[in-house]
């Protein structure tokens, strides 16, 4: 039963995400990531915070802040929570007993993490940021400025980092999910509902 692992216990049935500010492309980045939970328990409770909204960018700078978001996720009931400064929160907790997971972004936070901090991450959201600069170029170079540019797994220039092996048991889930996405069978929002 592919939700499985989101609906057995220890686990609460809910899960988040903290981003430093609310700007299209971090609400991008959440739409999917509820999409994507969604389509594995559409029961499941998604707390998704901001810190500040654009054009205040500064809580991308707050980490003690979004460390307190993580922390208010986690002690809501969260199991995973998506972003950086939750990888931190999830490691002091699993520390102390409670397992908590982490999903990270940009870099794949298995590998640049501390050990204590790289157990609690499951996976981490990459992007190619040479491929969106190429595209980002070639659209400004033919004067197509005001295109919109996809970035996911459609466009080849998202992808999952190293997973802890806690996610092992869903790596066919995982892989038959990423191949009806970049085959455009499942269409991932860009807005949050």
């Amino acid at each position: 039963m592919p939700g499985r692992w989101l609906r057995r216990s220890p686990a609460r049935g809910r899960i988040g995400a903290v981003f430093g500010a609310r700007l299209e492309t971090t609400e991008a980045i959440a739409a999917g990531y509820i999409a994507g939970a969604r389509e594995v328990n559409p029961d499941l409770a998604v707390d998704v915070r901001y810190l500040t909204a654009h054009p205040n960018l500064s809580g991308f700078g707050d980490v003690a802040g979004q460390e307190r978001a993580a922390m208010d996720i986690f002690e809501t009931g969260a199991d995973v929570v998506l972003g950086d400064a939750p990888i931190t929160v999830a490691a002091r907790l699993s520390a102390d007993g409670q397992q908590r997971w982490a999903i990270g972004s940009d870099l794949d936070r298995r590998a640049a993490s501390d050990p204590a901090q790289a157990a609690v991450v499951l996976t981490s959201v990459l992007i190619d940021r040479a491929g969106a600069t190429e595209q980002i170029l070639e659209l400004i170079s033919d004067g197509r400025s005001d295109d919109d540019l996809t970035l996911g797994l459609v466009s080849g220039l998202t992808s999952l980092g190293g997973r802890a092996a806690a996610a092992a048991p869903y790596e066919a889930l995982l892989a038959d999910l990423e191949a009806q996405i970049s085959s455009g069978a499942i269409t991932v929002p860009v807005t949050v509902p």
